[in-house]
């Protein structure tokens, strides 16, 4: 099936829909790391994790609106 969508509408699913659900993904397991151990490498990554993710949803939602 995905063999079948173009490659326009591909990069529209991952951003649409992928980005985000990536975002909230990291952005939970962040979460829920940080509280249980903040100073952990893994918290440290997780969260650089999530700002990364954080910054390119904010530049593809900045794509879609112009």
């Amino acid at each position: 099936m995905w063999l079948f969508l173009s490659r326009r509408i591909r990069v529209w699913l991952l951003l649409a829909v992928g980005l985000p659900l990536a975002r909230t993904l990291v952005h939970q397991v962040s979460s829920a790391v940080q509280r249980r151990s903040p100073d952990t490498t893994a918290a440290r990554l997780l969260s650089r994790a999530d700002s990364a993710l954080g910054t390119l949803t904010t530049k593809a939602q900045h794509r879609r609106r112009r």
